[in-house]
């Protein structure tokens, strides 16, 4: 299991920070974790992993 931060999960998903953290608080996106007791956020891979699969799910759909 590895932690990915910010950069990674926006190169990753191809979508910017305002945007992640906007899907987040609509339980839209996967929800960061703290690291340590400062402001540094990271994602689970596997879960941006699922989010991204569910996503394709979603577009597949949406296209029959």
């Amino acid at each position: 299991m590895q932690i990915v931060r910010l950069r990674a999960a926006e190169a990753k998903t191809g979508i910017k920070k305002t945007k992640i953290y906007k899907l987040m608080r609509e339980s839209k996106f996967p929800h960061c974790i703290q690291l340590g007791g400062g402001r540094a956020v990271g994602w689970l891979e596997d879960d941006l992993d699922k989010w991204i699969q569910d996503q394709i799910k979603i577009s597949a759909a949406a296209r029959k």
